[in-house]
């Protein structure tokens, strides 16, 4: 704050990287003025205590009961069900079960090997989710990246049935990597990036960093419970994969 002219002049080169006309200068005015606002009435307090913000969040859950149609959802519950949402998706559970997927194939069964070619899946799929965003917007993005992903969960067992049906183990393990690889592809490419995106949006900035911080601690309390139940998952037939597929 108190430097307006640096921001203005900021903002004009990242919207405006050529000379532009006046009415785009006007634009780019307003949406200053816009983040200008937008900062003053998220700033609130200056320091908020986390007792303060467990207890605002008690009080908004004890109030939703007679909830009004202007109430909206708190940041706080929304960002941890997003990221309950996207542990749903059984990203965790995908990517402790490859190597023993892996293991019946011996020429990739190198854990080291699936690492690094699932790594790149993901590391080339993130940059998608730009091109995405741009055509869809968040909310389409979510729904049908779901929808993918639940297609893709329903596919791979179909696949993993079909072992019982013929003896080319080999090839159905194949498939099966395919299909993961997809899934992986789809979840790097609208999920992954999108929840985080999100959950650092909502927060107003009196609370954002405890909001992110409690929403990412729910993320990581979800993996470490995929990390506890996917060998007994493991142990099962391939009809594990109804609850991500229904939870998708």
């Amino acid at each position: 704050m108190g430097r307006n002219e640096e921001a203005y002049t900021a903002l004009d080169r990242l919207r405006n990287p050529k000379p532009q006309s006046e009415l785009n200068k006007q634009r780019v005015g307003m949406e200053l003025s816009e983040i200008y606002f937008s900062h003053e009435t998220g700033l609130g307090p200056e320091r908020v205590s986390f007792r303060e913000l467990v207890k605002e969040w008690l009080c908004a859950r004890v109030k939703g009961i007679a909830r009004t149609p202007h109430r909206r959802i708190h940041p706080l519950s929304f960002g941890v069900f997003l990221h309950t949402m996207y542990q749903c998706t059984g990203i965790n559970f995908i990517m402790l079960s490859l190597p023993s997927l892996a293991e019946s194939d011996e020429a990739l069964s190198d854990p080291l090997v699936i690492a690094l070619v699932f790594s790149f899946v993901r590391l080339c799929a993130t940059p998608m989710y730009m091109l995405i965003f741009r055509k869809l917007g968040q909310r389409r993005t979510l729904f049908f990246g779901g929808l993918a992903v639940s297609s893709c969960h329903f596919l791979t067992a179909i696949v993993g049935m079909a072992v019982s049906l013929t003896h080319e183990e080999f090839v159905v393990n194949r498939v099966q990597l395919v299909f993961m690889a997809l899934f992986l592809f789809l979840v790097a490419s609208s999920w992954a990036p999108a929840v985080w995106i999100i959950t650092g949006e909502i927060p107003c900035t009196a609370t954002r960093s405890r909001d992110i911080g409690i929403s990412a601690g729910v993320h990581w309390l979800w993996a470490v419970f995929a990390s506890v139940y996917t060998p007994y998952l493991i142990e099962i037939e391939w009809v594990r994969r109804i609850p991500f597929i229904l939870l998708c």
